[in-house]
């Protein structure tokens, strides 16, 4: 073994026993702190609308009582690339998307 990997695996033998004796106190910063060091406010609108318009699709696609694969076959070869680069675009406007049924007030 050389010096270099023998000195990795001595950090990792020490942050494992800091873990084993701390439990989850041990890994550091919550997920909504580092997510506002790594992530821009604008990513981070258009990772919440994208996280809570799949719930919707979700819930609807149950209700429903569509499978994954008859869902895709629906959704007419658009690709979630394109659905994030849209959520990008509404979030740098301050907007964003909702599912609401068809014939609604809401879905004018």
């Amino acid at each position: 073994m050389d010096s270099e990997y023998e000195a990795a695996v001595a950090v990792a033998r020490e942050r494992l026993a800091d873990l084993k004796e701390r439990g989850v106190e041990a890994l550091g910063d919550e997920w909504a702190d580092v997510r506002r060091e790594l992530f821009t406010p604008e990513e981070n609108a258009a990772s919440d609308a994208r996280v809570a318009l799949m719930g919707e699709i979700l819930k609807a696609r149950e209700e429903k009582t569509l499978s994954h694969e008859a869902l895709d076959e629906l959704s007419d070869g658009i690709e979630s690339e394109q659905f994030t680069h849209v959520l990008a675009i509404l979030a740098a406007m301050g907007k964003t998307l909702a599912v609401v049924p068809l014939g609604t007030e809401q879905a004018r």
